[in-house]
């Protein structure tokens, strides 16, 4: 991936860092309240300076993941991916213009009592709506191998419950190119 673009859903929304220019973080305050309220009868001791650094780790999942992942999903994309296993010698390039889409992600934190399993879930929700702008996919032996143009651009944010605990206050564009896959297979 091109080193000015994030590699990860983590770096996407830089880290958590406070001090980011183009993230809004939720106050302070009105964190503790909504964690009391999802941890239920479970103590809730936790600042919310431990919890962050803990739902930033949430986030280390490679982009180029959710990228395939919804690329498979394209019906032009799965009939590219089809036919290119009948002739897996043969490139096949799909170009795909200003199409738009929407992952979720559904981390959590579970905190257990004396260690003990299974504990309470804290859960979180990620919504990242993208928009893919001039993208070629090159499609061989049933797989995308390649993003040879484009870009992606993503806007975001992390929710615990109603409360928005990290919003990208404007979208982030993701180079799309040479090598952006080839980080997708671990």
């Amino acid at each position: 991936m091109p080193t000015n673009s994030p590699a990860t859903v983590r770096a996407l929304f830089d880290h958590l860092d406070p001090g980011s220019p183009n993230l809004e973080l939720a106050r302070d305050t009105s964190l503790p309240e909504a964690l009391k309220k999802q941890a239920g009868a479970v103590e809730w001791t936790a600042t919310a300076s431990q919890l962050v650094p803990k739902v930033a780790e949430l986030l280390d999942i490679r982009i180029s993941r959710l990228l395939v992942a919804f690329w498979q999903k394209a019906d032009e994309v799965d009939r590219a991916l089809r036919e290119s296993r009948q002739s897996p010698d043969r490139d096949i390039y799909v170009s795909l213009y200003d199409c738009s889409t929407e992952a979720t992600l559904s981390p959590f934190i579970e905190i257990r009592v004396d260690g003990k399993m299974p504990g309470k879930r804290i859960p979180f929700t990620v919504t990242l709506p993208m928009t893919f702008k001039a993208v070629e996919l090159k499609i061989r032996a049933g797989e995308i191998v390649d993003a040879t143009a484009g870009e992606c651009e993503i806007t975001g944010s992390v929710k615990l419950e109603e409360l928005t605990l990290a919003k990208l206050k404007k979208p982030v564009t993701i180079t799309l190119g040479e090598g952006l896959l080839g980080d997708h297979a671990d």
